[in-house]
């Protein structure tokens, strides 16, 4: 029997990769219109949209899908907003490039409004019970490993991991301004490992068990790319 859990996580996942595609610059082609880029983000976010819903309809709690898009909004709302108040403080009124930020956030402004709403339409339509009403699956298996020494690793490269991540997103801020994949994939993470403390009702850990290990991956790259930095360095 498939478990919701399975369903809820799958769909998760695609709407960041969803997300990702649509904030990967298209590439230049002859000929080509802005509005056909404009059609195919858009129609990539409504997908997304979509497959949220269908990720919380699955997994009624799993609800953080929902403030993934806000939190890319967000983020990239305050970096275009520094960015805009310095160039209104060199060039003017005149000179700041309102147009430019417009056009950056317009899709993922109606994207962070769509999901909500199309999570609500389907929701209504699938449940004959309020949603506090749904059973929630018990933990199967535990998320972090039950021995002491494999667990200070683990904690230990999501700590490094979450580092890191936190860092390159601050790197990342007023290069551009464009809203990129790596701040996606940063916005699933911060969104998901922030919101597992503050769970009222234990559940099963399969929907975070992707966050964690992408924030793991980064911290054992991160240790492993230090190490052999340290060992060619005491080889001189």
């Amino acid at each position: 029997m498939l478990r919701p859990e399975t369903v809820g996580a799958f769909f998760a996942l695609f709407s960041v990769v969803l997300m990702q595609v649509a904030a990967t610059p298209a590439p230049l082609r002859r000929g080509r219109r802005p509005t056909s880029a404009a059609l195919l983000t858009g129609g990539l976010l409504g997908c997304a949209a979509v497959s949220i819903a269908v990720a919380c309809e699955a997994l009624p709690s799993l609800g953080e899908s929902l403030f993934v898009p806000g939190f890319v909004l967000a983020v990239s709302a305050a970096d275009l907003g520094v960015r805009s108040l310095r160039a209104l403080r060199r060039r003017g009124l005149v000179g700041t490039p309102v147009r430019a930020v417009n056009r950056r956030l317009v899709a993922w402004t109606a994207f962070g409004f769509l999901t909500p709403a199309v999570a609500f339409a389907v929701l209504s339509r699938s449940y004959t019970v309020s949603v506090e009403a749904l059973a929630v699956t018990p933990p199967q298996s535990p998320l972090l490993p039950p021995s002491p020494v494999a667990w200070g690793v683990v904690v230990s490269l999501l700590i490094v991991g979450g580092a890191v991540m936190v860092a390159c997103a601050g790197m990342r801020l007023g290069r551009g301004a464009r809203i990129c994949p790596q701040r996606v994939l940063f916005a699933f993470c911060a969104v998901y490992l922030l919101s597992a403390p503050l769970e009222a009702v234990a559940r099963d850990p399969l929907p975070l068990a992707p966050a964690v290990a992408l924030v793991i991956g980064v911290g054992a790259r991160a240790a492993l790319t230090l190490g052999l930095g340290l060992l060619a360095r005491s080889r001189r």
